[in-house]
């Protein structure tokens, strides 16, 4: 067992000893699988928070359990008979009513053995992959591609494919298990022949220990309340295998500190894999959120990538020091670290969610380049989704625009950066992009169709830092070294579901267009295109 190993275990043990005595118990919590970020019950969730349904909702960390649906569609059942259900409007009362038939008691109950779905998937696209490296300071280790990635690490081919999946659950009351095996068929632009391919999508177990849950094996995870996640952790790669311990419902601190609202807190220590510059490394990832008022809910987030083949040696105490100290001076640089914030705003009077994260590796801010500083370490997300338009309340919207400069992806030895095989673990543009979107939902009592358009810059510029190394006592300063013109891309995604009331069988298609300006910094442009059906079933 390496250093970085033992000190994340470490951490682990402490904060489920601290989280243990601070909170009570809570007899009644009962160990369920999780319902997996791309379902459409998160978007009847949300919904419901902003028609003030539900005022507990914790938003910026997912996926939730069944058993957190199973409360969270309770308390907008209460709430919604003590208003009156006349004054609720027709999309309302049937997303409750979607929630409370899937995850209401004993739905939501940990089953000897229950087929949660089953999906099949057919691809056809022209949308080949580029490197993520251009642009990057010192190089990032992945590949991009926007019409087939953002799918929590499923491999599409520029080609066709075809995929098949299903998830099943067990458990008892205190343990539940999930699993969910993954098959595709597919054949790339070009090929001679079609290849076969397999794996485990997801599996784990979730084990409650009173106020805690402890989950290991492999699950995908989001951080952040962007449509895809957040800067950190999002749906575009695959899910880590990892230990990770939380808080199974947002508490409120024992005694004095009850007024201090509701709290919510994570730890993970997830293996990074060998399909990398620095095979078999760990990281370590913090997350703690508070939600003071009813609508409002504020987080800090913390992740620290260390050890693996070729990696920096440290002694224990360094190792320690650094990943639960890390702002501290003098440590050694053996880690590549990344800090930042999450703001969620729900203004319930016009049924809106407002939104802004930020991740950053370092902020070297000083009176020369203060705004360069924060724009060239940090990556920033802000948005905002309302719900409820039009007399039946069916029409939703959102907007979001991003920003990542050249290095919170990496530093250091690790070159790879913050990317799962070769997938970008935070948000899906990587390093040196911009982007704006937007789009608009219809949602029917047996159907629900989108459209979303987004343009997306991606920058070849170089850049290096200057100042402060090696006994430099000069300011860090940005300096650009090399000036090139940018890719861009505009897109266009329509989807079309549609599903029955009860559980059964739904039937989805996706079409998508993108135009590329200066492919892959060529200087050639392309039209890029992919076109998805899929049939899923899902139990209740």
């Amino acid at each position: 067992m390496n250093g970085s190993y033992r000190v994340a275990v470490a951490s682990l043990g402490v904060a489920a000893v601290a989280v243990s005595v601070a909170f009570p118990h809570d007899v009644r919590a009962q160990a369920t699988a999780y319902v997996p970020s791309p379902d459409p019950a998160y978007a009847d969730l949300e919904l419901l928070a902003a028609a003030e349904l539900i005022g507990t909702l914790a938003a910026g960390e997912g996926p939730h359990s069944r058993a957190a649906f199973a409360r969270w569609a309770a308390e907008a059942s209460a709430r919604s008979a003590s208003q009156g259900a006349e004054t609720l409007s027709p999309r309302v009362k049937e997303a409750l009513a979607r929630l409370l038939r899937r995850f209401a008691p004993p739905a939501a109950a940990s089953e000897p053995v229950a087929l949660r779905d089953a999906q099949a998937d057919l691809w056809f696209a022209d949308s080949p992959y580029r490197p993520l490296g251009p642009g990057a300071a010192g190089g990032i280790d992945g590949r991009l591609n926007p019409l087939l990635q953002r799918n929590q690490g499923r491999t599409i081919a520029d080609g066709w494919t075809v995929a098949a999946e299903f998830a099943a659950d067990a458990g008892t009351d205190r343990l539940a298990a999930s699993v969910r095996p993954r098959v595709w068929l597919y054949a790339p632009r070009g090929a001679e022949a079609a290849s076969f391919s397999a794996t485990i999508h997801s599996a784990y177990a979730r084990l409650l220990m009173g106020p805690l849950a402890l989950a290991a094996g492999r699950n995908p995870m989001t951080v952040g309340y962007g449509r895809d996640g957040g800067p950190l952790l999002s749906n575009n790669a695959r899910g880590f295998d990892m230990v990770r311990l939380t808080t199974e419902r947002p508490v409120r601190l024992p005694g004095p500190f009850r007024g201090w609202g509701r709290w919510r807190a994570s730890a993970m220590l997830a293996q990074m894999g060998t399909n990398r510059d620095v095979p078999g490394s760990w990281l370590s990832a913090f997350r703690l959120s508070n939600r003071p008022w009813a609508y409002t809910e504020l987080a800090l987030v913390y992740v620290n990538l260390q050890g693996g083949d070729g990696a920096p040696a440290g002694t224990f105490r360094e190792r320690a020091v650094d990943v639960l100290f890390p702002f501290l001076g003098g440590v050694i640089e053996l880690s590549d670290k990344a800090g930042g914030g999450d703001l969620h705003v729900t203004v319930p009077s016009i049924r809106t969610h407002f939104f802004g994260n930020f991740i950053a590796t370092d902020l070297r801010a000083n009176g020369q380049q203060a705004r360069r500083a924060f724009w060239q370490d940090v990556i920033w997300a802000f948005g905002a989704r309302t719900y409820g338009l039009g007399s039946d309340e069916r029409l939703d919207v959102w907007a979001d625009a991003k920003s990542a400069g050249p290095l919170p992806h990496t530093h250091h030895q690790y070159t790879s950066g913050l990317t799962l095989d070769g997938r970008v673990l935070g948000d899906p543009l990587g390093p040196n992009a911009r982007s704006v979107s937007a789009g608009v939902t219809w949602t029917a009592t047996e159907w629900r169709v989108e459209a979303s358009a987004a343009q997306e810059r991606y920058s070849a510029d170089e850049w290096v830092l200057a100042g402060a190394f090696d006994g430099d006592t000069r300011p860090w300063v940005w300096t650009k070294t090399s000036e090139r013109p940018s890719e861009i891309r505009r897109r266009v995604t329509v989807d079309w579901t549609r599903a029955p009331e009860q559980a059964g069988v739904a039937v989805a298609v996706r079409l998508a267009y993108e135009r590329v300006v200066n492919f892959a910094f060529t200087g050639r442009s392309r039209h890029n295109f992919a076109v998805r059906m899929r049939v899923r079933w899902s139990g209740r």
